[in-house]
């Protein structure tokens, strides 16, 4: 009886692990992008991480860092302008970081962007900090002054690409600008993530040799119950960058017309419907990831993630509001209608687009053509 009560409970208890894992999850997708960069920056000043990224012997090497294919870094960090900045947050001195970090940007500059990469941001080569000193020409001081920016800038990278946007209920909500997207004549794309622990992309664990290194006692029994702990935080951090990435990459693919053009009316229907089925990602889950998230393009531009993501509806009203921004203002709505289905090849009633319309705060035909004809007239 006892057995068969317990054989009950496991499955329910397995269950419950795995509601619990789910929660402590989606908790995880909705850190903000400073408390997430704040997190990956604690864990890889831990000793032991240090260990296992850059030990004196390199057969003993468990982690490294591998880039996101078609992605690399923005160069916002060395570009920083305080005149395009939105007022910075009452916890965050502005004018003090910028001064302060003047002459670590100056060296970055100095070494050139192909060495910082190397030696700085992706780790190619992993050597100890006198070793790049001797390498990029600086002193270990210099080296440890870069670091510590790159450590900075990624925890406080929301400062720099906050984007203000003011929502249809007049609500101002500040977007976190997580990529500029760069399109080339050949076709191809980069995601230029603007935080550089993005950049540095995934997390690479060599689960066999670290299981060899086990065997051979490298570590005490405390050491692996803190090495197994670490790999768990690894991998949660993983399956959030990976998560953004392929967001980013879907959205990137799907909307490649309109990133090369810039023209709203060359945006097509993908909502998140669509790119959680074609990702095989639940839906919550992706709303939660790209949550107060924004992407750039053309250099200057941006707009949140969702606005990447359209439905039917949100479609027709682009197109509506380019008829009354761009063409003739005084197209009935019975006219629009027939426009809608000829060239656009969408069904939709008169009365849907005179719905959409005074949700976009277009007034009538009639009032429109009156106000034409005052105007003329006076």
């Amino acid at each position: 009886m006892f057995l068969e009560n317990k054989q009950t409970l496991r499955p329910i208890l397995s269950n419950k692990l795995k509601l619990i894992n789910r929660i402590k999850f989606t908790e995880f997708i909705e850190l903000s992008e400073k408390d997430f960069n704040r997190f990956i920056i604690d864990i890889e000043e831990d000793a032991l991480f240090n260990r296992l990224m850059f030990p004196s012997n390199r057969e003993e090497k468990i982690i490294s860092y591998k880039k996101f294919p078609r992605a690399d870094i923005s160069l916002s960090f060395i570009e920083i302008d305080k005149g395009n900045l939105t007022a910075a947050p009452e916890y965050f001195d502005l004018e003090s970081f910028l001064e302060k970090n003047k002459v670590v940007v100056s060296l970055i500059k100095k070494i050139g962007m192909d060495r910082f990469k190397e030696y700085f941001l992706y780790n190619y080569s992993p050597k100890n900090i006198k070793n790049i000193g001797v390498e990029c020409g600086l002193n270990i001081k210099d080296v440890e002054k870069i670091y510590n920016f790159i450590n900075e800038f990624s925890i406080f990278s929301d400062v720099f690409c906050q984007h203000k946007y003011r929502d249809s209920f007049s609500k101002t909500i500040y977007y976190h600008k997580i990529a500029d997207i760069d399109f080339f004549e050949n076709g191809e794309f980069l995601i230029n993530f603007i935080s550089p622990k993005y950049a540095q992309g995934r997390y690479v664990i060599d689960y066999n040799k670290l299981e060899i290194l086990k065997k051979k006692r490298i570590f005490s029994t405390g050491e692996i119950k803190k090495i197994n702990e670490l790999i768990k935080n690894l991998e949660l951090i993983n399956t959030k960058k990976s998560l953004v990435y392929r967001i980013i990459e879907a959205i990137v693919k799907k909307q490649k017309k309109f990133f090369c053009t810039g023209d709203p009316l060359d945006l097509v229907i993908y909502t998140q419907k669509q790119l959680s089925q074609d990702l095989g990602i639940n839906q919550s889950i992706i709303s939660r990831a790209i949550c107060n998230k924004s992407i750039g393009f053309f250099k200057k531009y941006e707009e949140p993630i969702s606005y990447f993501l359209p439905n039917r509806k949100d479609i027709i009203k682009i197109i509506l509001k380019n008829f009354f921004c761009e063409k003739d203002k005084l197209l009935s709505d019975n006219k629009i209608r027939l426009i809608l289905l000829k060239d656009f090849n969408i069904s939709i009633s008169r009365r849907s687009i005179s719905l959409y319309r005074n949700e976009l705060g277009i007034s009538s035909f009639f009032r429109r053509n009156n106000e034409n004809t005052n105007n003329f007239s006076s």
